[in-house]
């Protein structure tokens, strides 16, 4: 009974510490409410938003190297207010799971319904995605997966959150649909049009703010001058 209560209590432990090395990677897509149309940020054959690649860095070190991914990230927690958790920072490795916030917006309750008017400043939309970097010497490979884009409440069918590329169509199909059962000349069809435009502001605000944190992790181990103004 003894042997089998510690074996038990060993497997749990193993699975413990692995948990804290490896992430969770189940991921799951969800109804589009219509067509899949052109995505603007790149799927693997899982249609997950997905970018990976391998970086060369001639005659830089493992050490030189991950300083300079280190330096990356803090610049993108410091610059676009990156939040990280669950990071992990080994040798040769590092990897985090990421929310990156789009954009600005101000939102608020009435004085009516609270007595005093409230005003914030919130983003647009959040992007939660996971990123491993793995280091050789001269070299490192970068891979960023499950990408899952919170977006403001919409009336109607309109999803909340999902898969990046899958939530934004969901949610203009939603609309779309939504749109189509009013005369083009009535107020509801102009005003559900606008919601579509504001769909697409977020997913092409969102996409170059992806592409930028990646490109700039592309370039990390560039040599870069500074230049001060004083």
């Amino acid at each position: 009974m003894k042997t089998k209560f510690f074996i038990l209590s060993f497997i749990m432990m193993t699975g413990m510490i692995s948990a804290q090395v490896n992430f969770n990677t189940s991921f799951h897509s969800i109804d589009t409410n219509g067509p899949l149309g052109e995505c603007i940020l790149p799927m693997n054959e899982e249609d997950d938003v997905f970018f990976s690649d391998v970086i060369e860095c001639k005659g830089s070190s493992i050490e030189k190297i991950m300083l300079a991914v280190q330096n990356w990230l803090a610049f993108q927690q410091m610059d676009a207010n990156l939040e990280v958790k669950d990071k992990y920072a080994g040798q040769n490795l590092l990897q985090f799971k990421g929310k990156l916030p789009i954009g600005k917006k101000f939102i608020g309750t009435p004085a009516a319904a609270t007595f005093v008017e409230l005003n914030w400043e919130t983003s647009i939309s959040d992007v939660e995605f996971i990123c491993r970097v793995e280091v050789k010497d001269e070299k490192f490979r970068y891979t960023f997966k499950n990408f899952e884009t919170d977006r403001w409440m919409i009336r109607g069918d309109g999803e909340g959150s999902g898969p990046s590329n899958q939530i934004h169509w969901q949610r203009v199909n939603s609309l779309t649909n939504e749109r189509d059962r009013y005369s083009p000349s009535s107020k509801r069809y102009t005003e559900k049009d606008n919601a579509i435009k504001m769909e697409w502001a977020a997913y092409q605000m969102e996409a170059e703010m992806i592409n930028e944190m990646v490109n700039s992790l592309r370039e990390c181990c560039k040599e870069k001058v500074m230049e001060f103004d004083f």
